[in-house]
């Protein structure tokens, strides 16, 4: 029995990001025959940089024709309306504006699927006895799929699943507090697996009547060394890893290490992370203008594997994480799984993963500089048995909630059962 799964990503396996699904990957292709990928947010032209599985392929969409969004949602309005598809919520009288988000939204759906469809029409569907569509975001991929199954799935059997993280899932973080179509792809998902307590219950709260598609999946990332640190005796390391958007607050974590220098306190900071050398640019010139004595180190992106032998060689005293929306940070899974006790804001599902006291310390998402550097001061000051402590807490929590093999078997399993299901109804 053969299975085919379609993976709607943002950019994978181009350019960088969603090193995490990376991670993911080879315990799909174990599980399907076949895998799919298309990624949404890229085009002819981008830079393949990750390697597949020998049973995996890729494509991207065709470039688009550079046309203005609202004359997009013109010409793609008769579709909209007459389609069945019932994306839009015409009815929200009091908020005119989610209409047009949702308009916006549908409308660029539409066009990202005639820009996939040559491609996809060149694609042997029918060999397969089941495809699972598989959005790794509840965003335009999940509505994609719907588009696939409908247009090019009638005679197989298939269904629709979608992760949830954290833009993709809480309203409250978004400019208008609204996220676009949210009734619509809940009818249409078979089940949504997302990936923190948090993003689950911001779900099952608002939309009640869809409890039954919702089930919580973790991600996971590899061991590393899974060894105990021991807490140095130098001066001490800190090391932050993730892009430079502003709601990662890079900027805090500076202003942090300023306000520490004011305590006497130097150190050293390591940020991995960010392909933008203008935003990396930015960000040394700040690190300057605060930072007086501690050593910074500003190493930009770094592939996955040798952020893991990084963290395994390098004698790290803390991991920071200053964001202001999550949905649960890959990157805090990396540092545990090292054994770094992590100092972080309680943004999204964080507090699931950093447990205060134990494995490091959880503090208020709108915290101030000199708060922060008290929270970084405490770990400093950790006895050398406390400390070997919560470093060990930290690998247990990482086996627990964030390990790639359990996490990602038993969602591979899921996958499979699910197929199976479709196949045999």
């Amino acid at each position: 029995m053969r299975t085919l799964a379609v993976v709607l990503t943002d950019q994978f396996p181009y350019e960088v990001g969603e090193e995490f699904f990376e991670q993911e990957l080879p315990y799909l292709s174990k599980a399907v025959s076949d895998i799919l990928i298309i990624p949404v947010r890229v085009e002819q032209g981008a830079k393949k940089t990750r390697v597949l599985p020998a049973n995996a392929v890729s494509f991207l969409p065709v470039k688009q024709k550079v046309t203005n969004k609202w004359w997009k949602i013109v010409k793609n309005l008769p579709r909209i309306i007459f389609s069945g598809e019932r994306m839009v919520n015409w009815f929200q009288l009091r908020h005119p504006i989610r209409v047009l988000v949702d308009l916006v939204f549908a409308s660029n759906t539409y066009d990202v699927y005639k820009r996939i469809l040559p491609q996809l029409k060149q694609f042997d569907f029918s060999k397969y006895d089941s495809v699972v569509l598989y959005s790794y975001w509840f965003y335009t991929g999940t509505s994609l799929a719907r588009l696939i199954q409908k247009g090019l799935l009638k005679s197989v059997p298939s269904c629709i699943i979608s992760r949830g993280h954290a833009y993709d899932i809480d309203e409250d973080d978004t400019l208008y507090g609204y996220l676009p179509c949210r009734p619509y792809l809940l009818r249409i998902v078979d089940f949504i697996f997302p990936i923190s307590n948090y993003a689950a219950k911001f779900i099952t709260e608002r939309y009640p009547k869809y409890c039954h598609k919702v089930k919580i999946r973790r991600l996971g990332v590899p061991a590393k060394s899974g060894e105990i640190r021991e807490k140095s005796g130098g001066v001490p390391v800190i090391v932050s890893c993730s892009h430079m958007a502003e709601y990662k607050r890079v900027p805090l974590i500076i202003d942090t290490i300023a306000a520490l220098e004011n305590k006497g306190i130097n150190l050293k900071w390591i940020h991995i992370g960010e392909s933008n050398p203008t935003l990396i640019e930015k960000t040394r010139r700040y690190a300057n203008s605060r930072i007086k004595k501690s050593e910074v180190k500003l190493l930009g992106y770094v592939p996955n594997p040798k952020v893991r032998e990084f963290y395994r060689a390098t004698p790290i005293t803390a991991f920071v994480n200053a964001s202001n929306g999550e949905g649960v940070p890959v990157s805090i899974m990396e540092a545990q799984a090292a054994g770094i006790p992590v100092v972080a804001t309680n943004a999204g599902g964080t507090s699931e993963i950093v447990h205060d006291g134990e494995n490091g310390i959880v503090v208020p998402v709108d915290i101030e500089p000199d708060e922060f550097a008290s929270a970084l001061e405490k770990v400093f000051n950790l006895s050398l048995d406390r400390y070997r402590s919560w470093s060990q807490d930290a690998i247990e929590t990482w086996k627990k909630y964030s390990d790639a093999d359990k996490q990602y078997q038993d969602f591979s399993r899921e996958v499979t059962n699910l197929a199976n299901s479709y196949r045999s109804s």
